[in-house]
C-alpha cells in the first residue's frame, strides 16, 4: 500500500508574495499623486501670478454681473443666485484690506498644496506599510 506522504527534506510550495505588487502600485500612485499636485500648484500659481493687484473686486463684480442662461433658468433660483452672488460681494469687500497681492497669495496656495501632497504621499506610504504587514503576517 503506497500512501502518500510528504518527506521531512521536501520544502513547503512557495506562497506567492504580494509584496511586489503593493510597493509597485504605491511607487506608481506616488508618481501620479505628485504629478496632480505639482500640476496643479503650477496651474494656481501662474494664474495668481497673471492677476494684477486689485483684481479680486473687479473679477468678483465682473462674476456678479453673469445672467442664466435662459435654458439654466427653469433649475436655478435666482433669488438664491442672487444671495450668493450679494454675499460673495460682501466677502471679497470685508476682506479687501486683508487680502495680499496675488504674488503673495500665490506663493502661500503653492505652499498649501505641497503640505497636501505630504499628507497623500504619507496616508498612501501607511496603507502601503499596513498591506505589506498585513500579507508577512498571513
Amino acid at each position: 500500500m503506497v500512501t502518500a506522504y510528504a518527506h521531512p527534506h521536501t520544502p513547503e510550495p512557495k506562497r506567492r508574495s504580494w509584496t511586489p505588487w503593493i510597493w509597485g502600485i504605491t511607487l506608481v500612485s506616488l508618481v501620479l499623486w505628485s504629478g496632480l499636485c505639482l500640476v496643479t500648484a503650477w496651474v494656481i500659481g501662474a494664474v495668481l501670478g497673471w492677476l494684477p493687484d486689485g483684481a479680486w473686486t473687479t473679477g468678483v463684480d465682473t462674476v456678479s454681473q453673469w445672467s442664466i442662461p435662459a435654458w439654466l433658468a427653469p433649475w436655478v433660483d435666482t433669488a438664491w443666485l442672487d444671495a450668493v452672488m450679494q454675499s460673495l460681494r460682501g466677502a471679497v469687500a470685508w476682506l479687501q484690506p486683508w487680502l495680499p497681492s496675488a504674488d503673495t497669495l500665490a506663493g502661500v496656495v503653492s505652499a498649501l498644496a505641497w503640505v497636501v501632497w505630504t499628507f497623500g504621499a504619507l496616508g498612501l506610504l501607511l496603507v502601503a506599510g499596513g498591506l505589506h504587514w498585513w500579507t508577512r503576517r498571513r
